[in-house]
C-alpha cells in the first residue's frame, strides 16, 4: 500500500494498492509512475510533495515541477540522474535545489 498524508493532521487523502507487475514488459521510472498518480488530484494547487528515497529522482521532481508541484526528499549519491559533480560530493552535506523550468 502506498499513499499520500495531510502533513497537519496524517489522514490518508489517496491511496494505490501495488499488486506487483502488471505485464512481463520492464516498467521505467515506476517511482515517477506512482507519484504521479497520487499526486494527480493536487495539480496545479503549488503545494510540496515530500518524498522518501526510493521515490525522489530526477524524473520525479521534473513531473511534478510541470504540474505546478514541487518536491522535496533525499536521493542517492550513486543513482544515474545524480550529476557527477554531486557524486563526488555524497559525503559532505549539501543543500541542492534543483530548477527544473
Amino acid at each position: 500500500m502506498i499513499w499520500i498524508c495531510d502533513v497537519e493532521n496524517g489522514y490518508d487523502l489517496k491511496d494505490l494498492l501495488y499488486t506487483g507487475r502488471s505485464s512481463e514488459e520492464r516498467q521505467i521510472d515506476l517511482a515517477c509512475s506512482i507519484v504521479g498518480q497520487l499526486a494527480q488530484p493536487f495539480v496545479n494547487s503549488n503545494r510540496n510533495v515530500y518524498t522518501d528515497c526510493y521515490f525522489t529522482s530526477y524524473a520525479t521532481v521534473k513531473h511534478l515541477s510541470e504540474h505546478d508541484l514541487t518536491a522535496v526528499g533525499t536521493e542517492f549519491a550513486h543513482r544515474r540522474d545524480v550529476l557527477a559533480c554531486l557524486q563526488k560530493a555524497a559525503r559532505r552535506y549539501l543543500l541542492l535545489y534543483i530548477s527544473c523550468l
